[in-house]
């Protein structure tokens, strides 16, 4: 018997190797660099946003709020003038500098335009937008909404073109006021709240920043509400000889 071994000879056109033809492979490699390129593309663009997502999770937030109070004392007064007086004038004597007040409409709402600031060529003023509220005799609080600013043009009395500033800041103004024996005391309390993002790799410690920005802000509350003070003190005096001129009348 002859032994036949089995033929194991290629397809004709098959190489060893060989996984497809040539033009297949070119076919292949055309069709996937658009898909590879956009596969970077995504994977780019999800980067960026894993990285802007880790900025933003690392970001430090640093939150200040401040209170301070000033006392005063009036040896001329009484709580029910001093009720009448703040009926009349909490805005202007509140704030400092008030050049002019306006009413918004009926929401009890006020804005006031600060005296305008030299910054070497360029004239700013302040408006802020503001709400009184004189809860019950002795308390009167007046809270700052908003703080714009705006530049002063020619002989322009008012600014033109206000923008909003400091929203990250909210300052509470209020004054109580009790008669101790013949004396009427006057206390003026400010509250300022802020908050400051910082970049992660900003060099200085969170308590060494929160630590300068709580003393910047209540240096200036203290000067401002010394004026407040001695502000009241003149206007209160000159409205009560007012009333008693216009009683006597």
């Amino acid at each position: 018997m002859v032994s036949r071994k089995a033929s194991c000879k290629p397809a004709p056109g098959a190489q060893k190797g060989w996984s497809a033809p040539d033009a297949r492979k070119g076919s292949y490699r055309a069709a996937s660099l658009p898909t590879l390129l956009a596969g970077l593309a995504a994977g780019n663009s999800m980067r960026r946003r894993a990285a802007r997502s880790s900025l933003r999770r690392h970001a430090r937030e640093i939150v200040v709020e401040v209170e301070s109070s000033v006392p005063l004392s009036l040896q001329s007064g009484s709580v029910d003038s001093m009720d009448a007086f703040m009926a009349e004038n909490a805005t202007e004597v509140s704030l400092q500098n008030v050049q002019q007040v306006e009413d918004v409409g009926e929401s009890g709402e006020k804005r006031c335009y600060l005296e305008p600031t030299d910054f070497g060529p360029l004239r700013t003023q302040m408006r802020l937008t503001v709400k009184v509220d004189l809860p019950k005799s002795g308390e009167c609080d007046v809270n700052v909404l908003k703080m714009e600013s705006g530049s002063v043009n020619g002989g322009r009395k008012k600014a033109k073109g206000f923008s909003n500033v400091f929203s990250n800041v909210s300052t509470q103004n209020s004054m109580s006021w009790k008669m101790d024996g013949n004396t009427l005391e006057v206390l003026y309390t400010t509250t300022a709240k802020s908050k400051t993002v910082l970049p992660f790799w900003f060099p200085l410690p969170d308590g060494a920043v929160k630590s300068l920005i709580e003393s910047q802000i209540r240096r200036i509350i203290s000067s401002g509400q010394e004026e407040v003070m001695e502000n009241l003190k003149v206007k209160y005096a000159s409205w009560q000889e007012t009333m008693s001129e216009v009683a006597s009348n």
